[in-house]
């Protein structure tokens, strides 16, 4: 995400939003057990979207549902998957050079 939020191209980047890093233990608990993790729950994203865009450039996302098999329970659990296109200012300044633009091509519609 900083290597995104740092340049001034356009970027696609698709993730469900869990960051993956170093074993941490969670207080998360199911029939009296806590689980570890190694997926960071925190807004980690937050500071990189707010900077991108405090520069005047924009954020497209899109979003699509997906079911996953739940590692800390025997159940599955609903879940989206991300899209989301970052498009540097020099580009957004005029819609003339927009024509490229995912939005303007469908992209990210309900159709499957």
């Amino acid at each position: 995400m900083r290597q995104i939020t740092n340049g001034n191209q356009t970027a696609v980047f698709i993730t469900d939003f869990e960051l993956v890093k170093g074993t941490q233990e969670l207080q998360i608990v199911q029939n009296g057990k806590t689980y570890k993790t190694s997926i960071d729950i925190s807004s980690w994203a937050v500071n990189y979207f707010e900077n991108w865009l405090w520069d005047g450039n924009a954020i497209d996302i899109f979003a699509k549902p997906f079911t996953k098999q739940s590692a800390w329970v025997s159940q599955s659990q609903s879940q989206h998957v991300y899209t989301i296109v970052f498009t540097p200012k020099a580009l957004t300044a005029s819609p003339a050079s927009l024509i490229n633009r995912p939005l303007e091509r469908g992209f990210g519609s309900q159709e499957t």
